[in-house]
């Protein structure tokens, strides 16, 4: 924080190179949930881009809470990891036996 103003920092490392992250947007109807499949990395790299632009279209200061870290991805940030299983697929085929 720079008094009301976020800046965001460098992207941290994570211990777990190949960590997934599976997003589920639960529907009402059964049968009807989406799922969005990537890597961590990927999922940083989404959310730092996305929570930029956000910030800087409130010139740094979230307008009701600044002091807030919260920040978030819909569904249009995550399509083209849609129903992407395979990346789990060829994770479990690359791992040592």
């Amino acid at each position: 924080m720079d008094g009301n103003r976020q800046v965001l920092g460098n992207k941290k490392l994570f211990p777990i190179p190949q960590l997934v992250c599976v997003f589920v947007f639960a529907a009402e109807l059964y049968g009807n949930d989406k799922f969005f499949v990537l890597e961590w990395s990927k999922m940083q790299d989404l959310l730092i881009a996305h929570h930029k632009r956000w910030l800087d279209s409130h010139d740094g200061v979230r307008p009701k809470k600044p002091d807030s870290m919260h920040c978030s991805l819909g569904q249009s940030e995550l399509l083209e990891y849609k129903d992407n299983w395979s990346l789990i697929r060829n994770m479990i085929k690359t791992l040592p036996v």
